[in-house]
C-alpha cells in the first residue's frame, strides 16, 4: 500500500460548499473520470456531473456542478442515506468517510429541530447533489494519497436565506451547529458563503485550524461556488510542512534563508554573529553593505541553513545582533554532486574538491587552507599554487 504523505491546506476565505471543495481537489489533480466510475456504484439516478474549467478575477479554476430535477426527488432519512452507502460498491475508506461526514450533519440538524438523529428528514441535504458532493469528496480524498488536513477559520456571511422551511438566518443554524467549537470568522457578505455541507466535510477532515503553516506550497486547486458576481472560491494547498522536510527527499534541495536589516552594530560585533552562526552550523552567511531610512549605512544579513535550524538561528540571531525582527522564507537549491581527493605537488600535498552534474565534472576547486600554507611555506604566490593544483589535477583526471 502507498504510505500517505500529503497535507491538504483549504483557504476558506470565501466560504465553502461542497460543490466548492470537489471542484478544488479535481484542479488540484483528483481524478474526475474514475470518480465518475467510482459515483456509478451508488445507488443514485437520473442526474449527471459536469467539471469545467473557469476563470474568475483572472484566477483559472474549476466548477463543479451536479444537474437534476430539483422538483422530483425524494425525502430522504439519515437512515436511508447510510443505507446507500452501505450497500454500494464504494471501498470501506470512501463509506467510512462519507458516513462521519452525514452523521455530523444528521447531529446537527437533529439538534436544531429538537428530534432524534435516527427521526431526522433531510430536505436540501437529502437531495442529489449533497450526497453526491459528500460522496464525491470523500472519493476524490481517498485518491489523492492525503495524510492529514488543515484550515483557515471558518468564514461566515450575514443577512437571510431561503430554504424549503422558508426564510432562514445565514449562517443557517445547522451550520452554526456544525461550527460551533471550531474558530470562525464572520464577513459582511450579505448571503450564504458557508453551507451545511462545506462545514462539516472541512470540520470532520481538518484537524487545525489558523493561517498558512510554515511550509513549502506544492500545488495548488481552486473552486468556484455558484455566485459568479463575485470571486466566490474555494482554495486547497498540497503542502509540506517546514519541520517535517528534514526527513524527505525534499530536504537536499531545500534551505531556509532569513535576512535582517541592521544600521546600529559595530563592524565587530558583525563579525562576532558570523562567528557565532558559523560556529552552530549554518550552510552560509554574508553581509551586504546597504543604505537604510534616513539615509543611514547599514548591513543587510543573510543566512542560508537547513530548515530544521530555523528557530535554532533564529534564536542566536536575536541573541547576537542588534535587530528587533527577522525575516524568513524557504527556497529551494540546485548542488552539485562533490568528491575529493589529495593532488601531490613537489612543495606538498592538497586536498580538491570535485563538482560534478550528471555524472560530468564541471568544477575543480583547491582547498584554500592546503594552498595558503604552502604559498607561506614557499613564498610562491598563491595564485600559482592554486593553477599547479589545478592543473595537476586535471591531468590525473584525464581532463585534459
Amino acid at each position: 500500500m502507498q504510505e500517505k504523505a500529503d497535507e491538504l491546506y483549504f483557504d476558506l476565505s470565501y466560504g465553502a460548499s461542497g460543490d466548492m471543495l470537489n471542484a478544488a481537489l479535481i484542479n488540484l489533480g483528483g481524478d474526475f473520470d474514475n470518480l465518475l466510475k467510482r459515483l456509478a456504484l451508488i445507488e443514485l439516478k437520473n442526474y449527471r456531473i459536469e467539471y469545467k474549467s473557469e476563470t474568475r478575477s483572472m484566477i483559472r479554476g474549476g466548477r463543479f456542478r451536479v444537474i437534476y430535477d430539483r422538483t422530483n426527488h425524494p425525502m430522504r432519512k439519515y437512515s436511508d442515506i447510510i443505507r446507500i452507502i452501505d450497500e454500494s460498491d464504494l471501498n470501506n475508506s470512501e463509506k467510512s468517510l462519507s458516513k462521519k461526514i452525514f452523521q455530523r450533519i444528521g447531529e446537527a440538524e437533529a439538534s436544531v429541530h429538537g428530534v432524534k438523529l435516527e427521526d431526522v428528514h433531510f430536505h436540501e441535504i437529502g437531495a442529489v447533489d449533497s450526497i453526491v458532493d459528500i460522496v464525491g469528496f470523500s472519493i476524490l480524498y481517498n485518491s489523492l494519497n492525503i495524510n492529514k488536513c488543515s484550515s483557515s477559520y471558518f468564514h461566515t456571511g450575514t443577512g437571510s436565506t431561503n430554504s424549503m422551511h422558508g426564510e432562514i438566518p445565514v449562517p443557517a443554524p445547522a451550520t452554526v451547529e456544525i461550527i460551533k467549537g471550531f474558530p470562525v470568522k464572520g464577513t459582511a457578505i450579505q448571503r450564504e458563503i458557508l453551507t451545511p455541507t462545506g462545514a462539516a466535510i472541512v470540520a470532520t477532515v481538518s484537524e487545525q485550524y489558523g493561517p498558512l503553516p510554515e511550509c513549502i506550497i506544492e500545488k495548488t486547486g481552486v473552486g468556484f461556488g455558484s455566485y459568479k458576481d463575485s470571486f466566490n472560491g474555494l482554495r486547497v494547498f498540497k503542502i509540506k510542512r517546514a519541520e517535517t522536510l528534514e526527513s524527505t527527499e525534499t530536504a537536499k534541495n531545500l534551505v531556509g534563508v532569513i535576512e535582517t536589516n541592521i544600521d546600529d552594530s559595530t563592524p565587530e560585533e558583525i563579525g562576532r554573529l558570523q562567528e557565532v552562526l558559523f560556529e552552530i552550523g549554518v550552510l552560509d552567511m554574508f553581509v551586504t553593505p546597504v543604505i537604510m531610512k534616513k539615509s543611514r549605512p547599514g548591513y543587510n544579513i543573510t543566512v542560508i541553513t537547513s530548515p530544521g535550524e530555523i528557530d535554532r538561528v533564529t534564536e542566536a540571531v536575536f541573541k547576537n545582533s542588534s535587530t528587533f525582527g527577522i525575516r524568513y522564507r524557504f527556497m529551494f537549491r540546485k548542488v552539485l554532486e562533490r568528491k575529493f581527493r589529495e593532488i601531490k605537488l613537489p612543495y606538498g600535498t592538497i586536498k580538491i574538491k570535485i563538482g560534478l552534474y550528471n555524472g560530468e565534472i564541471t568544477q575543480i576547486s583547491p582547498e584554500y587552507e592546503d594552498c595558503a600554507e604552502i604559498s607561506r611555506k614557499t613564498g610562491m604566490p598563491i595564485k600559482d599554487v592554486f593553477f599547479d593544483a589545478v592543473s595537476r589535477a586535471r591531468e590525473e583526471l584525464n581532463l585534459e
